[in-house]
């Protein structure tokens, strides 16, 4: 029987879609697409009342969404992907905290 050696210290996701793109990269890079789905193809009525306003807003909506899951999908803070470090920064804010005080000194 073969023996083969397992790593037991990766850091590093693999890569699965086309070499460049973890799948955890692909699902946050698949919300602007969703975005864009729902705001552009979905719901056509900027085409027809031409309201440059409304046109101004979705394409703002369509940028903050790219810009937050490009830095989700591809950021790191900290030596930790960006995601998961603002999961933790929110799950620690809102956890029960336990604070205790002895006057007793």
């Amino acid at each position: 029987m073969r023996m083969f050696g397992v790593p037991f210290d990766i850091n590093e996701e693999d890569k699965l879609i086309g070499g460049y793109v973890s799948v955890r990269q692909a699902g946050w890079l698949a919300i602007p697409i969703i975005v864009l789905i729902v705001e552009f193809i979905a719901d056509m009525s900027y085409i027809t009342n031409m309201n440059i306003l409304v046109m101004l807003i979705k394409i703002l909506i369509l940028f903050v969404t790219v810009l937050i899951a490009g830095f989700m999908a591809f950021g790191s803070m900290d030596s930790m992907n960006a995601d998961a470090y603002v999961f933790k920064m929110i799950k620690f804010k809102y956890r029960k905290k336990v604070i205790k005080y002895n006057d007793k000194v």
